[in-house]
């Protein structure tokens, strides 16, 4: 083609040569633009998308960071607070309440306990804390009817628990018994994970 191109130049008018001059001026340094134009772009995109994935990690990482954070501050919260203390000592003692006045004062200890963990998780994130006593006893900020925290007891992975030592054992939760409010923003943790 080349061959058939080179003396259709050499031997056609003026006007033949002026096109095909311009057209090589023109197609030469827009082929050699594209081309080096499409190596910087990608590399470029590639650095952008690096770059925006440390970023969403970083963000990932302060959120799951603080979110630790939270746990970590009701756990000692719940530790610390002397009140709620005593009264978690007592009922995971099998205190039984007896006498006048026994309903009124065994509310006033559990509304005691709930209120306190309501107070907990009004400062930050909405949370779903549970005080599970190796008794069966349970404190909960949400209502059981969503989803009964003695029902944790039955589950085999709970039975390792007792095998761990210190003051608190920490209690881990399965996704399937979760109450629907709480898979809700799980899965939106999840997603977020994902999308970042």
């Amino acid at each position: 083609m080349m061959k058939k191109a080179i003396p259709w130049i050499r031997q056609g008018s003026l006007r033949n040569k002026l096109f095909s001059a311009s057209m090589i001026c023109l197609l030469i340094p827009t082929l050699i633009t594209l081309s080096a134009t499409h190596v910087w772009t990608r590399d470029e995109m590639r650095e952008q998308a690096e770059s925006n994935a440390d970023e969403q990690l970083k963000l990932v990482e302060g959120h799951v960071s603080n979110l630790l954070s939270y746990m970590l501050h009701i756990s000692n919260y719940i530790i610390v607070e002397p009140n709620m203390n005593t009264i978690l000592k007592q009922q995971a003692a099998g205190k039984t309440y007896t006498g006048e006045n026994s309903e009124y004062r065994e509310f006033e200890d559990r509304n005691e306990i709930t209120s306190q963990i309501d107070n907990i998780s009004i400062i930050g994130e909405k949370t779903y804390v549970t005080i599970l006593l190796p008794n069966g006893r349970h404190f909960t900020n949400y209502p059981i009817d969503e989803y009964d925290p003695s029902q944790m007891l039955e589950l085999p992975w709970f039975k390792e628990l007792d095998q761990l030592t210190g003051m608190v054992k920490p209690i881990g939760l399965n996704q399937n018994r979760l109450p629907s409010s709480m898979k809700r923003r799980q899965d939106e943790i999840k997603s977020a994970w994902r999308e970042r």
